[in-house]
């Protein structure tokens, strides 16, 4: 079991995350779930227009990415939010052109609910080298204050 599960299933994480009781334990990846997909052709689905419904009712929507990731790069996904169609699409590119805040991770921005995140030298597996992303969560996310007890910010996973 990898160190991001072992943190993710304990109690006091779920509890900090607001994960129901009755939820099963976290699992990183699940081929029952990928079957799923694949049954469903969710492989091919455009699924700009769910995120988009989710950002037009005002749900908080974190993407982060990280600079070395291959599979899902950074250039994609900005091109891709930077298109998404919803009622904060003008200020996201402008936040995206001229408003990028640096964090000691790499580079984020938002619009309305939605926030970005480049995450420098992280690959796909962003939150497994790179803890301190939890420190820019927007609301209703928890803040850094709430993991000030769970996380020691610019560790690896497996060194907590």
């Amino acid at each position: 079991m990898s160190s991001i599960t072992k943190f993710l299933r304990k109690e006091i994480v779920r509890e900090a995350f607001g994960v129901d009781k009755r939820a099963p334990d976290f699992v990183g990846c699940s081929n029952k779930v990928g079957h799923e997909f694949q049954k469903a052709n969710d492989f091919i689905i455009d699924t700009r227009p769910f995120v988009a419904a989710l950002l037009h009712s005002g749900i908080r929507v974190l993407i982060y990415v990280g600079t070395y990731d291959w599979i899902c790069n950074f250039v994609g996904n900005e091109r891709v939010f930077g298109s998404l169609e919803w009622k904060g699409l003008p200020d996201f590119r402008y936040q995206q052109e001229n408003n990028k805040q640096v964090w000691s991770g790499g580079l984020w921005w938002e619009s309305g609910p939605l926030r970005y995140a480049r995450v420098n030298g992280a690959g796909h597996m962003v939150p497994v080298r790179k803890i301190s992303l939890f420190a820019i969560l927007p609301a209703p996310f928890p803040s850094k204050e709430h993991f000030a007890n769970l996380l020691q910010w610019d560790k690896p996973v497996e060194a907590l």
